[in-house]
């Protein structure tokens, strides 16, 4: 885990979530589709058919956003950290979902040796939170992109693939 979020970077992810009944016995049940552990800094599907972003400041408060409810199906989020105004902006398929100011520095998730796809923590013995779907990219920058890069790259991956929006 190089991952430095306490500057700058965008994280980039694409993949299709099952739908996915809820279970009623658990506390929460999150698919995570990409997940620093420790405090979760995660990218998730969940029961509610919503996609989620989560993270800690470094008191270990909660930050989230969450997108409205939607079936599941081929979608980016993107996840805009801007550390120095201390801003998170969370975008679906190059559209704004959400935002989190004014937070605290983040969780010292670089102290984490390890990001995982697919899976909240396999070392956890209980909700390891294991993504069910399919994970098709993955890109991590150094830098914020700006709303209009973030549209361009979402509608050159759908493109690319031949879909149309919601596919």
């Amino acid at each position: 885990n190089d991952i430095n979020l306490n500057n700058n970077s965008t994280i980039f992810i694409s993949f299709c979530p099952e739908d996915v009944v809820c279970d009623h016995t658990k506390e929460s049940d999150n698919f995570s589709i990409f997940t620093i552990p420790g405090y979760d800094f995660s990218i998730s599907y969940n029961s509610f058919s919503r996609y989620s972003f989560c993270a800690f400041d470094k008191d270990k408060k909660v930050l989230y956003v969450n997108s409205n409810i939607k079936k599941g199906y081929l979608t980016n989020i993107t996840v805009v950290i801007n550390a120095y105004d201390k801003k998170i902006i969370v975008y679906q398929d190059g559209i704004e979902i959400g935002t989190v100011e004014n937070y605290k520095k983040l969780y010292p998730y670089l102290t984490e040796p390890y990001f995982y796809i697919g899976v909240g923590d396999p070392n956890r013995e209980n909700d390891k939170n294991f993504f069910k779907g399919f994970f098709k990219s993955l890109a991590i920058f150094s830098e914020c992109l700006e709303p209009d890069e973030i549209l361009e790259i979402s509608n050159k991956l759908v493109n690319l693939l031949g879909l149309k929006k919601n596919d």
